[in-house]
């Protein structure tokens, strides 16, 4: 199961709900500035280099607080996103799985939901 050190459960090609969910979620209102699959793009850097070293706290942080790149480029505060803060850990638990190399850049494959399981037993 998921940890604070490894955020995602991923097997046989399938990814936990939560970081299904956060591919969901950062297409909906991330992707816009970074890119898709966190790869970048001219407005917003890839994050996948960052997401490497990058500790859950300091995520947090950078998407509560919002950040100035080095290039004077601002990320705005998503505090008072609900959408964004409600899922932050499915977001980051997503982001981590593809800096981690373990799933690719499209839409990752998720285990079937328990109660359909239990019905198909």
């Amino acid at each position: 199961m998921p940890s604070p050190e490894q955020p995602y459960y991923f097997q046989d090609g399938k990814v936990d709900f939560g970081t299904y969910n956060g591919f969901r979620r950062y297409h909906a209102d991330c992707h816009v500035c970074h890119g898709p699959a966190g790869m970048g793009s001219s407005y917003a850097p890839a994050l996948l280099e960052s997401l490497k070293v990058m500790s859950y706290g300091d995520f947090v942080n950078a998407v509560v607080t919002g950040r100035e790149g080095m290039d004077n480029m601002i990320m705005p505060s998503f505090a008072q996103n609900v959408d964004v803060i409600k899922y932050i850990a499915d977001i980051y638990a997503y982001l981590k799985a593809r800096a981690d190399g373990v799933i690719g850049p499209t839409r990752p494959d998720k285990f079937p939901k328990v109660k359909k399981l239990i019905a198909d037993n």
